[in-house]
C-alpha cells in the first residue's frame, strides 16, 4: 500500500471517529473487555466464599476471620449469594463494571471539553489493564465511585460517595479529602449528612449483629500488628518502572502547570500500596493521574513553536511528520498496548474459578458424606463448590498473617478437635506458615485421596 493510500485510510478513519465518537467508544470498550476475557481474569474468591459462608449462618469477624470493613464483602451493601454462586454472573458483573468505568471516564473527559476524548479513554483503559485490570477486587468498585465524584454537585451525594470510597479502602481517605477541596465544596450540613449516612449504616450493622468487639480487634489491633508486620511486600524493579512510565509524564506536566493540589492527590492515592505493594491497589491513583493529565494542557505551546516545527520538518517528509505528531500520550498508549498484548500472550491467567484442580477436588469432596470441611492452602472456593461447612463453623483464610496469631491457630485446632469427622484438604506448597495446624493434621488424620498438589484427609480410626 502506498503512503498516499495509507494516509487516506488514516484520514477516513479519523473522520469517522470525529463524526461519531460513540462508535469509537463502543469499539474501545469492546476491545477492553475482549482483552480481559481473552487474556484471562481473576475473580477474587472472597466475592464467592464470603456470601456463601454468611448464607449458611456464619457471622463476619466472629466465625469468618477477615480484617476488611463490612461494605462490599459483608453487610447490607454486599453482593448477594445468588449473584456469586457461580462464575457467569460474577464475570458479568466484573465486565459490566469495567465497561461502566470506561464510559464514565469518556463522558467525564467530554464534560471538561478536553480534545481527543477517545485517545484519553484508550490510554485510561490500557493503563488500568496493565495495572492488573483483569482482577475483580475492591478497586474495581472504587474507580467508578471516584469518577462519579467529579460528576456530582449535590453535597449530600458527594459526601455519601466519599464515605463509600473510604469504607471500601480506608487508606484512600486523605486523597478523598483533597478531592473534596479540589471540587471547592463548602463544609455544609448536607455534605456531613451524606458522609455520615454510610458510616452510621455500617455501625448499625455491626451493633445489630453483635460483631463490634471482633471487628474492632481485627480492623484496628490485628491490622496494626500482624498484618502490617507480615503482609509487607516491596515493589519489583519492573513494577517501579511501570509506575514511573505512567506517572512521570503526568507529574511533570502538573508541576509545570503549578497544579500542586492535583500532584498531592495522586501521591496520596498511592497509600493503598502500603504495606503490601500490588499493582491492583494502584488503580485509583493511575485513574486520577490519567484524568489530571488529560485535563491539563501543556504550557508554552504557541503557534510560533508549532510553525517552527513544521518548517524544520516539512510535510513532504512522511517519517519526520509521523514522529512530530506522535505526542507523549500516544507513545505511552502504544507502549501500554504492546505490554497488554504481551501480557495476554505470555501469562494466561485462565479462569481461577474454574481451575481444573479446584473443580476435581470439589467434586470428590461433594461425594463424601461428611458435612464439614477444613481447607489449608489452595482455593477456598472448595467450600461453596462442594457445599460443605467449615469445621466448627470457623473459617480461617490460609494466609501467613492470620496463622501468626496464636489465638486464631488455637481456635482452628479446637474446631478440628470438636468436629473430628470433618474432612481436611491440604495444599502442600503453602503449609510452611501453618506448622502447628499442619502437624496436628498429620498426627490425627490419614490421607485418603490426592489430586495434584492437594491431599485429602480423614480422621484416623
Amino acid at each position: 500500500m502506498s503512503i498516499k493510500h495509507r494516509n487516506s485510510l488514516k484520514k477516513l478513519f479519523k473522520n469517522v471517529i470525529l463524526a461519531c465518537p460513540e462508535s469509537g467508544l463502543a469499539i474501545l470498550v469492546l476491545v477492553h473487555l475482549f482483552f480481559i476475557y481473552l487474556g484471562g481474569y481473576f475473580l477474587s474468591p472472597e466475592f464467592t466464599v464470603y456470601p456463601y459462608l454468611t448464607s449458611i449462618g456464619l457471622k463476619p469477624y466472629v466465625n469468618i476471620v477477615d480484617q476488611h470493613l463490612p461494605i462490599i464483602l459483608f453487610g447490607p451493601l454486599s453482593l448477594p449469594h445468588s449473584l456469586t454462586s457461580n462464575p457467569q454472573p460474577l464475570l458479568g458483573l466484573f465486565l459490566s463494571l469495567v465497561a461502566i468505568t470506561d464510559l464514565l471516564f469518556f463522558h467525564l473527559i467530554k464534560k471538561t471539553k478536553t480534545k481527543n476524548s477517545i485517545l484519553w479513554t484508550a490510554l485510561f483503559a490500557a493503563s488500568l489493564f496493565v495495572f492488573q485490570g483483569n482482577t475483580l477486587w475492591l478497586e474495581t468498585f472504587i474507580i467508578p465511585l471516584v469518577l462519579l465524584l467529579f460528576f456530582l454537585k449535590r453535597p449530600f451525594f458527594v459526601g455519601m460517595l466519599s464515605a463509600l470510597i473510604i469504607l471500601t479502602r480506608p487508606t484512600l481517605a486523605p486523597a478523598v479529602l483533597l478531592l473534596l477541596i479540589f471540587k471547592k465544596l463548602k463544609l455544609s450540613r448536607y455534605l456531613i449528612a451524606g458522609f455520615l449516612a454510610p458510616l452510621l449504616l455500617t455501625l448499625t450493622y455491626l451493633i445489630y449483629h453483635q460483631l463490634l468487639p471482633d471487628f474492632i480487634y481485627l480492623f484496628f489491633s490485628f491490622n496494626t500488628t500482624y498484618y502490617s508486620a507480615l503482609a509487607g511486600k516491596l515493589p519489583s524493579l519492573r513494577q517501579i518502572a511501570l509506575v514511573g512510565l505512567v506517572t512521570i509524564p503526568v507529574l511533570t506536566r502538573l508541576f509545570t502547570n503549578k497544579k500542586y493540589l492535583s500532584i498531592f492527590i495522586i501521591i496520596l492515592a498511592f497509600l493503598p500500596a502500603w504495606p503490601r505493594f500490588e499493582l491492583t491497589h494502584l488503580q485509583p491513583a493511575i485513574a486520577l493521574a490519567i484524568y489530571f493529565w488529560a485535563t491539563n494542557k501543556p504550557l508554552g505551546h504557541s503557534k510560533a513553536t508549532s510553525r517552527s516545527v513544521i518548517l524544520a520538518c516539512p510535510e513532504s517528509d512522511s517519517g519526520c511528520t509521523s514522529f512530530t505528531r506522535m505526542t507523549i500520550e500516544r507513545l505511552l498508549l502504544v507502549t501500554l498496548i504492546f505490554l497488554s498484548i504481551r501480557k495476554i500472550t505470555t501469562a494466561n491467567y485462565g479462569n481461577f474459578y474454574l481451575n481444573p484442580e479446584t473443580q476435581e477436588v470439589s467434586s470428590f469432596i461433594k461425594t463424601q458424606e461428611e458435612n464439614q470441611l477444613f481447607v489449608l492452602g489452595g482455593s477456598d472456593l472448595i467450600y461453596p463448590l462442594s457445599n460443605k461447612t467449615p469445621a466448627g463453623d470457623y473459617y480461617l483464610p490460609s494466609l501467613p498473617w492470620y496463622y501468626a496469631n496464636p489465638d486464631f491457630v488455637l481456635r482452628q485446632i479446637d474446631a478440628l478437635n470438636h468436629n473430628p469427622n470433618a474432612l481436611v484438604v491440604i495444599n502442600t506448597p503453602v503449609t510452611s506458615f501453618a506448622q502447628p495446624v499442619y502437624q496436628h493434621i498429620l498426627d490425627q488424620y490419614t490421607k485418603i485421596h490426592t489430586v495434584s498438589s492437594y491431599q485429602i484427609y480423614k480422621i484416623k480410626p
